[in-house]
């Protein structure tokens, strides 16, 4: 009896926090007016946010340099499960989104990063996502 009683709060609280995070990351209407680059990873079976909000997030774009990554398993958390892919389409997508020109404007030392440099960097990438993400991206884009 308490099993069941338990399993049935956990199914409510997973109901409730699905239609919440729903609510909270319908940005479609936003994302037509945005035109910088946009990286979205989700996972496939993800059963807090489903991959139809990832996809139809995607469609509304209007930005030409866009992508999606959609991996397979990971839940809620693709970082995690999936960290090589996640950080190897991170970097090729940011390397891609700046400008060769502001690159060259890079002074020689920060032009000729360390390997620890750049750890460094993606770290501080990847918190400023993970920062996005808990904030939802809706503030995000209206601060633009």
């Amino acid at each position: 009896m308490v099993d069941k009683t338990r399993e049935q709060m956990s199914e409510a609280a997973k109901k409730q926090l699905t239609e919440v995070a729903q609510e909270f990351l319908n940005n479609s209407a936003k994302m037509k007016d945005y035109q910088g680059p946009v990286l979205i990873f989700h996972c496939k079976d993800d059963q807090v946010v489903p991959v139809s909000n990832g996809k139809a997030l995607f469609q509304a774009l209007s930005s030409e340099h866009k992508k999606i990554c959609l991996f397979d398993t990971g839940g809620h958390f693709a970082f995690l499960r999936n960290h090589e892919e996640y950080i190897t389409t991170l970097n090729e997508f940011i390397t891609r989104s700046i400008p060769s020109e502001t690159i060259q404007e890079l002074p020689q030392t920060e032009q000729n990063m360390s390997h620890t440099s750049s750890e460094m960097l993606q770290k501080f990438v990847l918190a400023v996502l993970f920062f996005a993400a808990g904030y939802g991206f809706s503030q995000v884009l209206s601060k633009q």
